[in-house]
């Protein structure tokens, strides 16, 4: 019997959208740069990659909310270091958001929390990680924190060197508004 290698997938096809290149090695500013000018392309999920290298990330990087842009790195060979003087995080996803983050790692030194996602708990919301890498955080490598809508999902996770690998919390029941004499609410 002859063995045969298994077809493999074809190459995916070019979407033709605008990516934007930050230099090897990029300051924050330019990087931070790159992300606005990203998001003044609403609709066109533009790119921002950065390639293979370190990165010093001396202030919060911010993608805006409602923002469809993606940051690509090349890999874990793509960092984004934490350097700032105060606790970060190193990147900050205004929300809600339509940002994709891949192929990069982000180190927060041990000072600075990683990503950070604000606003996402909306009815059909999804936080969706594949492969994500965190290490040496400070405190807690990945924590969701009162979400009672949006669906997290984490797949093939590794949290090494970290205090706490992952913590979650659920969100306060919503409040109740007053339906009138007689009404009950449920």
């Amino acid at each position: 019997l002859k063995e045969s290698a298994p077809d493999l997938p074809g190459v995916p096809p070019n979407l033709r959208r605008q990516i934007i290149e930050v230099p090897a090695g990029a300051s924050t500013e330019t990087i931070q740069q790159a992300l606005d000018d990203a998001a003044k392309l609403p609709g066109q999920k533009p790119v921002v990659h950065l390639p293979t290298g370190d990165y010093s990330v001396a202030q919060t990087l911010t993608i805006p909310a409602r923002r469809d842009l993606q940051l690509v790195g090349d890999g874990v060979r793509t960092r984004l270091n934490w350097v700032g003087p105060a606790e970060g995080p190193v990147l900050r996803l205004a929300g809600p958001s339509r940002a994709t983050l891949r192929d990069l790692e982000v180190n927060g030194a041990k000072r600075a929390d990683g990503i950070v996602i604000e606003k996402c708990d909306q009815p059909g919301a999804c936080v969706y990680m594949e492969q994500p890498n965190v290490d040496a955080a400070q405190r807690i490598g990945f924590m969701v924190d009162g979400l009672r809508l949006a669906n997290v999902e984490l797949r093939n996770m590794n949290h090494g060197g970290c205090a706490l690998g992952v913590k979650v919390r659920g969100g306060e029941p919503p409040r109740l508004r007053h339906l009138g004499a007689g009404a009950t609410g449920r």
